[in-house]
């Protein structure tokens, strides 16, 4: 089991991490403890860095410890609100006491939270509604071709639905959804050049990003796979605020 002092060999290196990243080292430490059944103390932890009432024997310097232990508390601060750490049982909880939950012991490797740390890049409260079910599940379980094929499935069937031409698919229904001049979701309000713009935007997201990945196996990382499916939600939201046109 490593210590924190082994793989944070400088207190100004610990002190410049951010909560996660220190968070995630903290696992490493705490997943191999045997004692207590695996339940450790976040202040216990504390004194293992700085004993209390001994002049000598401090892990880090004793000058930094403000410093220090302030970063350990709000990197336990975010274990915690990741629930990657968790109470052990109502008694031993009131008194303190933690142990690392299911993910936390499934992250507490380094490929482990690189992988949580792509799936945390997806920000859920800007997506669609949507896309609460199997394409956010797929962007988290790291199918993010999957994912965004979904997603772009939705955005045709929003259109297909809204429109009400049932004859066309990709690219082709939505040039003839939003054509500039007779299409149902064309927005009559906007300047010409704006609604060919529009019908340009659907037919090319179609085009490149859920066309590509219906017909062959893409390389996505997840940052690329984020940027369409935030696509893929605003272009949904156009057509929620759309009045199709009817049809002379």
């Amino acid at each position: 089991m490593p210590t924190l002092k082994e793989i944070l060999p400088e207190a100004g290196t610990l002190i410049a991490l951010d909560p996660e990243e220190l968070g995630a080292i903290l696992l490493r430490v705490l997943v191999d403890r045997k004692d207590n059944n695996g339940m450790f103390h976040p202040g216990n932890f504390e004194s293992e860095l700085f004993p209390t009432g001994v002049l000598t024997g401090s892990v880090y310097p004793i000058d930094r410890q403000p410093e220090i232990l302030e970063a350990v508390r709000e990197a336990f601060a975010w274990l915690e609100g990741q629930a990657l750490i968790i109470s052990p049982d109502s008694s031993n909880a009131r008194a303190g006491w933690r142990r690392l939950g299911r993910r936390g012991r499934r992250l507490a490797t380094v490929e482990g939270f690189e992988a949580f740390k792509d799936a945390s890049m997806l920000p859920k409260n800007l997506m669609h509604p949507r896309f609460d079910g199997s394409v956010y599940f797929n962007f988290q379980r790291g199918d993010y071709q999957t994912a965004v094929l979904l997603a772009f499935r939705e955005v045709e069937i929003a259109v297909r639905d809204k429109s009400a031409i049932t004859d066309e698919v990709g690219a082709k229904l939505m040039r003839r959804a939003f054509d500039k001049d007779k299409g149902p979701l064309r927005d009559p309000s906007a300047e010409e050049g704006e609604r060919e713009g529009r019908a340009h935007l659907f037919a090319g997201a179609v085009q490149a990003y859920k066309n590509p990945h219906s017909h062959r196996s893409v390389d996505l990382k997840p940052g690329d796979a984020v940027d369409m499916l935030l696509l893929a939600s605003h272009l949904l939201r156009i057509v929620d605020r759309l009045e199709p046109i009817a049809q002379q």
